[in-house]
């Protein structure tokens, strides 16, 4: 049994050969352990997804690297120890002003659409291939902010509705290319809770989302 079909019946409880592995770490994890992890860990329980997966890629974005970055929405992200991800402290959407003549970032021009379907055609099908890391909520406050998203979603102006729309049809543009490349799952990560409970009343929540 391969990777791949490993996952998949996981997935479907169809009873695999043993439980799947993906190991998901921050690059700090190897910067503060490295060879120990990599030795103890990944080379003892080698995982089951293709090195293309969110926790793979996150040692050469910038956004968890320390410093000030931009990111290609315009977003301004500060990162002050490295390792994980920093934080948003400059929103291009803060004033509705500036959405008249905002717009996203070009969906498909993205590298690694390529990269992907290279590992696909170099490595085969036999791991299991998770991509990219596409949110809805997340990516309306940082462009928002989140104190003026939390009033958007009670007094819903026409401009949440305009922006909404832009980000679902940039979403939904990579989710079709990803189909046609072939790979396994897309990974959706919108954090909607807190550790006490959720950010969102159920009845705000299902007006808007």
């Amino acid at each position: 049994m391969d990777s791949r079909e490993r996952v998949i019946r996981a997935i479907e409880f169809e009873s695999p050969d043993r439980i799947p592995i993906m190991h998901a770490f921050l690059p700090s994890a190897i910067r503060r352990h490295g060879e120990k992890i990599i030795r103890e860990i990944f080379e003892k329980y080698p995982h089951d997804y293709a090195d293309v997966y969110q926790y793979s890629t996150m040692p050469s974005d910038p956004l968890y690297q320390k410093g000030i970055h931009r990111d290609e929405w315009g977003c301004i992200w500060l990162n002050v120890q490295g390792g994980i991800l920093g934080q948003v402290v400059g929103h291009p959407l803060e004033s509705w002003d500036s959405l008249k003549n905002y717009e996203p970032p070009n969906p498909l021009n993205d590298p690694f659409f390529e990269q992907v379907e290279n590992s696909l055609k170099k490595e085969g099908h036999k791991k299991y291939y998770t991509v990219d890391y596409i949110c809805f909520f997340e990516r309306l406050q940082w462009l928002r902010g989140f104190k003026n998203l939390m009033r958007d979603l009670i007094k819903l102006p026409k401009e949440l509705n305009r922006l909404a729309e832009k980000i679902m049809n940039y979403n939904i543009e990579r989710i079709k290319r990803w189909g046609e490349i072939g790979v396994d799952e897309v990974f959706l990560g919108d954090d909607l809770g807190h550790q006490r409970g959720l950010i969102i009343d159920p009845e705000v929540f299902r007006k808007f989302f």
